[in-house]
């Protein structure tokens, strides 16, 4: 168990500072896109796609364009 909480906690210090949420149902799948690619030239490490208002075509897609 010791050992399990030592590797998680060396991978939580792996971990950036800080990560974006997308939210493309709310402005747009296009502004996402363009906004996601200024902050990971700007060093943006993680991103977590979430769309809960995109339908699921739509979600899938935004999801492939993204990745």
């Amino acid at each position: 168990m010791k050992r399990l909480v030592l590797v998680l906690a060396l991978a939580a210090l792996a971990l950036p500072d800080f990560y974006g949420i997308s939210h493309a149902g709310r402005i747009g799948i296009d502004a996402q896109l363009l906004a996601l690619v200024r902050a990971l030239d700007s060093g943006l490490r993680l991103v977590q796609l979430r769309e809960p208002d995109l339908d699921a075509p739509r979600r899938v897609a935004f999801v492939h364009a993204a990745v």
